[in-house]
């Protein structure tokens, strides 16, 4: 390493390779760059304490996402069974009432109007 922007932290001369252990590592190669033989490279250095403290508020706001979206959908999910559970009790009543008792009278038989398709 040649330079450094906190010397405090990270002294120039360091080698880069060890600092893998503490340090998130990006940057790139620049090799045969225009008409010079010498390979540079820059490299960006982020601490991974100071990483994880960015990243933890993110990873608790998708958490929270994620299970008021699990939450919502399984509401929904059970709202729509209950309403076809409904529907469906409601329907085989109302067919239940159309139907005539055996021993009822002919007097009091119930008719439903004829009706074709055909």
């Amino acid at each position: 390493m040649l330079a450094s922007a906190d010397p405090d932290m990270l002294a120039a001369g360091s080698d880069a390779s060890r600092l893998e252990d503490r340090f998130l590592i990006s940057g790139q190669d620049f090799f045969d760059y225009g008409a010079s033989e010498i390979r540079a490279g820059f490299i960006s250095l982020v601490p991974k304490t100071r990483m994880e403290e960015l990243v933890r508020p993110l990873m608790l706001q998708e958490r929270r996402q994620r299970t008021l979206m699990a939450l919502t959908l399984s509401l929904l999910f059970i709202g729509t069974l209950v309403y076809l559970m409904w529907a469906s009790v409601s329907n085989w009543r109302a067919r239940s009432c159309m139907r005539e008792p055996a021993s009822a009278s002919p007097s009091f038989r119930r008719t439903a109007p004829m009706v074709s398709i055909f």
